[in-house]
């Protein structure tokens, strides 16, 4: 297989509101639901998709996907709050990130680009490597691609901190 079917490029364009965005490929535009880690970050920031190869994940990149199969997470959280039902073929624009919940997953960033899953339904993709007893699996999810920006640089939730309101003091403890 060649190193060019990796190195795909998508298109992304805005569509009507926040929770999703159409992407264009081949010329045929498909929605994509952007979850709800997403939600600081301007659906205009990201100019496109690119499957690099050899790229090794960040806890916050932006991602594409697309649902793979069905487990544990059937809905995913969107910008806005609501959920949303997933389905297989499903596009969604999630952010890695590591987890432990010991009454769900423990699950790490991934090395590299290829399937990982669904670890929270607000948004978070990782590689599970447990889950607790009660849980069935996260749901499998492909990857397309990071999120670049016009730049061309993979997009981070670092990038788009939470909004701290006027007034208010962020007291932190020392650690």
């Amino acid at each position: 297989m060649s190193a060019r079917l990796h190195e795909q490029k998508v298109d992304l364009r805005r569509y009507d509101n926040h929770a999703s965005t159409s992407f264009e490929v081949e010329g045929l535009p498909r929605e994509a639901k952007w979850s709800f880690v997403t939600r600081n970050v301007p659906v205009d920031a990201v100019s496109s998709v690119d499957l690099r190869l050899n790229y090794k994940p960040q806890p916050g990149d932006l991602l594409l996907a697309t649902v793979h199969e069905l487990a544990q997470h059937t809905r995913l959280q969107l910008r806005g709050g609501r959920r949303s039902q997933l389905y297989p073929g499903d596009r969604i624009v999630v952010a890695y990130g590591h987890r432990y919940a010991p009454d769900q997953f423990e699950a790490v960033v991934p090395a590299n680009l290829d399937a990982c899953h669904l670890v929270a339904s607000g948004g978070i993709a990782a590689k599970a490597r447990s889950k607790h007893s009660t849980l069935k699996w996260p749901t499998a999810i492909r990857p397309e691609g990071v999120c670049l920006d016009t730049e061309g640089q993979v997009i981070n939730l670092r990038q788009y901190p939470l909004v701290v309101p006027i007034g208010v003091t962020i007291r932190r403890k020392p650690v």
